[in-house]
């Protein structure tokens, strides 16, 4: 039980220790193996949220730990987290109290970890609804389960970010303290740092923004410009960059992908959120570009095209960063996360569309720089889901699929144009 645990902790949460952020999600005590009760045989199975935890760490523990992952690991984990299920109690008759939260949270992130996400949405709202009964977003007993909110708000965030949906966790209604580390506990033995947890809070918020305000899902603003409120957010994003403390800096610490993995994760997804900003000027100047191409008459879509050169480019310098990110990260051991599988898939789209859109520029250079155009990241992230499909959900297979009919569709425009 114990290394399973200790494996767990070094992969989701600090490190065993040795992450300088600390990590960038708080699941509870992942290192002092809890005592055996000699009593709990007497006991019903049902409510036992301490139990349901574990279960749902034995679950990704087995999925994590695994590489490649074969079918019968796959069965294993499916085994714990239903365990799991029938100890928190059935959802449809039980009032879950604050102590099931992080086993709740825990057990939307294995959903998501297995490309369940409509499911994982599900327990993300029953937790937020336990916390919220329990006052958890206004005050908290301790920083332990202070924290525990706070990694429940994030994961509310990325999911609402995966299904494009409004976030279940109201952020006008929070109260709650930000994470802080213990004065009492300088070396931070009891609880790992903060600085982690804290700035993908922030990020969540800015998530928050980009998900409800630029593709205005349930928006709290007036309808503006596409413009503006891309501006907006990349300005919240600078913000948030700027305020890393220096040794989350990968200007600075270039080696940051090796000795802190899940911090590395946190700059992927500030990258994926300016492409996700920009993404939607980017795909309107590209069917520009090719109108132009067939029409070579509507000068109103060069010039439109000229206004969005700067959302392009950020975009695609958003989408290098992350391939760049991710193979840095591929060359340490361990398996691929769902949200850096997440984060590749989309960078490597923008850049096989910029590929695409090149073959119909009059402006790109020569016909050799078009067809070199993005292909060593290209290949990569090809690579990366042709074997992550082997051994993983459909979710790998279907992004794996759909790189490779953009990469055959790059190819044909490129020939065709060039001819």
């Amino acid at each position: 039980m114990a290394p399973m645990l200790q494996n767990l902790s070094r992969y989701i949460q600090d490190g065993n220790g040795a992450f300088i952020s600390g990590g960038i999600l708080w699941w509870g005590d992942l290192v002092n193996v809890p005592r055996s009760d000699p009593l709990a045989h007497l006991r019903m199975i049902d409510g036992s949220p301490g139990l349901a935890f574990y279960h749902v760490c034995f679950a990704l523990s087995v999925l994590i730990e695994h590489v490649p992952l074969h079918l019968p690991d796959i069965q294993t984990a499916e085994t714990y987290f239903t365990r799991a299920r029938k100890l928190i109690g059935d959802p449809s008759i039980t009032n879950h109290a604050l102590a099931d939260v992080p086993a709740l949270t825990l057990m939307a992130f294995y959903l998501i970890e297995v490309n369940r996400r409509d499911l994982a949405a599900k327990y993300v709202g029953l937790a937020a609804l336990a916390a919220s009964a329990h006052g958890a977003h206004r005050s908290a007993d301790n920083e332990a389960r202070k924290r525990e909110f706070w990694t429940l708000f994030i994961l509310d965030r990325w999911i609402s970010m995966l299904m494009g949906r409004p976030p279940t966790i109201m952020e006008e209604s929070i109260r709650l303290q930000p994470p802080a580390d213990d004065p009492n506990d300088p070396n931070n033995v009891r609880m790992p740092p903060c600085a982690g947890l804290y700035a993908n809070v922030e990020l969540a918020r800015v998530s928050g923004y980009v998900v409800q305000e630029v593709y205005r899902v349930a928006p709290r603003t007036p309808k503006r410009a596409d413009e503006v409120n891309a501006d907006e957010a990349l300005r919240r994003l600078h913000d948030w960059l700027a305020r890393l403390p220096a040794e989350f800096q990968l200007e600075l610490y270039p080696d940051l992908p090796r000795r802190d993995p899940p911090c590395c994760t946190m700059h992927m997804s500030y990258n994926q959120l300016i492409i996700l900003t920009t993404r939607r000027i980017f795909f309107d100047a590209i069917k520009e570009v090719i109108e132009l191409a067939q029409q070579r008459s509507n000068s109103s879509s060069c010039l439109r095209r000229k206004t969005h050169e700067k959302y392009i480019r950020v975009c695609i310098e958003a989408a290098q960063r992350n391939v760049v990110l991710a193979a840095q990260m591929h060359s340490t051991p361990g398996r691929w996360l769902q949200s850096s599988l997440h984060f590749l898939f989309n960078a490597a789209v923008i850049l096989l569309l910029d590929r695409i859109s090149s073959a119909y520029d009059e402006r790109a250079k020569t016909d050799k720089a078009a067809r070199g155009l993005h292909r060593e990241e290209i290949t990569f992230a090809i690579d990366v889901f042709r074997k992550e499909a082997e051994t993983g959900t459909n979710y790998q297979a279907d992004c794996c699929k759909v790189l490779q009919d953009l990469q055959a569709l790059s190819g044909r425009c490129l020939n065709t144009q060039r001819e």
